[in-house]
């Protein structure tokens, strides 16, 4: 970890063009650590409601005992299962339809 012997070091060997720049960076962190910018947090608050909103709407939609899942990874492992003829497991387990979840 740098020193402050060393920090004056570097200072005193900045062209004049950095100082203001790094007088500013350095104001920056006589707070640590330092404050969010604003609304920030705000915005942490309306996305969680909005994260808490749309899983509450998941879960209307979805039946009772079932697990949700994405048709389009349903797709592509259909799609994938002629190329990969088993999974890192070894194991298919059966579905509906006749189909097989690769795991």
């Amino acid at each position: 970890m740098p020193t402050r012997e060393e920090l004056h070091k570097l200072i005193d060997t900045m062209p004049e063009g950095a100082i203001e720049a790094a007088h500013r960076m350095l104001s920056n962190l006589q707070v640590w650590p330092p404050a969010p910018p604003p609304g920030v947090e705000e915005m942490r608050k309306d996305m969680r409601k909005r994260m808490e909103e749309r899983r509450l709407e998941v879960m209307q939609r979805q039946k009772p005992g079932t697990v949700g899942g994405s048709a389009a990874l349903a797709t592509m492992t259909r799609q994938k299962e002629q190329e990969l003829p088993a999974s890192n497991t070894g194991k298919r387990i059966p579905t509906s339809r006749k189909r097989t979840a690769v795991i």
